[in-house]
């Protein structure tokens, strides 16, 4: 018996199949599998199109980085394997056999990974349009593990810097080491809730800047910052731990806090009209925001000469400094 397709069956057929491929790109264009892996020049993209999850190498390097970028290249902020780039363009991002998100080099070696216990080895990863890097179990759904838990010199919208004195607990933006170099840099902000809650700048292990103390609604004694706070930057506290995070309402733009290797933060925004990024509130500006810039009871005055000076009564210690 012959069995044939008419002509409108055939071409039906044919949409549906174009139709169900187009579906999985679709679905595939935000999101890693085990059969769905990246390579250089490859990328994924959030579903706003906004972030982007790729290979990139920095101004004035050979090196190799697996990272998040928005709009542009020239905004990064994620970095996965900051402190082991790749000598080359051959880096792989996939899910290996065990559940996890890896970066391969060029010999196949792991230079990066989620390093997730427990995992089934169908997971995927998606990239949210927050843009937070999400890796799922793929019997379960649950989040297994994601970025804005591990960031790098950027403060996104619902990310969470975090402190929990009693487990020891501690989530910063850490500074790149320079501008073409993403590995660990020499200073790191967050949150610590010691008398008072307040934002920290550390050098190292020792504290830099120091804002004024939150007190539910802003940061005392911290100028410039009417607009960031009048767009829902808030610290809470919760069985002892503190947590900063910021959530912007006005979708007409798109805000980030970033530091860099010279300790300068800074609120940016981008503008969608002229597609650049303008410049809000700074942190760490002037050398008076230096933490005991003028030592026990002095006085810090940008606008004087010296900056530094004694409390009436008092003598400097050292009159040469």
């Amino acid at each position: 018996m012959n069995i044939g397709f008419s002509k409108t069956a055939f071409l039906s057929l044919t949409f549906l199949i174009h139709l169900f491929s187009f579906s999985v790109l679709v679905c595939a264009l935000d999101t890693i599998t085990p059969s769905l892996l990246i390579k250089e020049p490859q990328t994924i993209s959030s579903n706003n199109s906004m972030f982007t999850l790729g290979f990139f190498g920095p101004e004035n390097s050979t090196n190799g980085y697996l990272g998040i970028w928005l709009m542009t290249k020239s905004t990064i902020a994620w970095v996965a394997n900051r402190n082991d780039p790749l000598a080359d363009s051959s880096g792989v991002l996939t899910i290996s056999e065990n559940g996890n998100l890896v970066v391969l080099n060029g010999q196949k070696q792991v230079v990066w990974s989620t390093n997730v216990s427990h995992i089934a080895s169908n997971s995927s990863a998606q990239l949210l349009d927050s843009p937070n890097l999400v890796l799922v179990d793929g019997i379960t759904g649950t989040m297994m593990w994601q970025s804005f838990q591990h960031p790098c010199d950027t403060l996104l919208q619902d990310m969470k810097l975090s402190s929990n004195q009693q487990k020891g607990e501690k989530v910063r933006l850490t500074s790149w080491k320079s501008i073409s170099d993403p590995s660990l840099g020499e200073f790191s902000l967050g949150i610590e809730p010691a008398c008072v809650t307040e934002i920290r700048i550390w050098k190292g292990n020792h504290p830099y800047f120091r804002s004024g103390p939150w007190n539910g609604i802003n940061l005392l004694g911290t100028p410039g910052q009417s607009f960031i706070f009048g767009n829902g930057i808030e610290v809470r506290g919760d069985e002892g731990s503190f947590k900063l995070s910021f959530h912007v309402k006005d979708k007409s733009f798109l805000m980030i806090f970033t530091i860099d290797s010279q300790r300068r933060t800074e609120e940016r925004i981008w503008n969608f009209h002229g597609n650049i990024w303008e410049v809000g509130w700074i942190i760490g500006d002037s050398e008076c925001d230096i933490y005991g810039k003028c030592g026990p009871f002095g006085i810090c005055n940008k606008r004087s000469s010296p900056i530094c000076s004694c409390l009436r009564g008092l003598e400097p210690k050292n009159k040469e400094e």
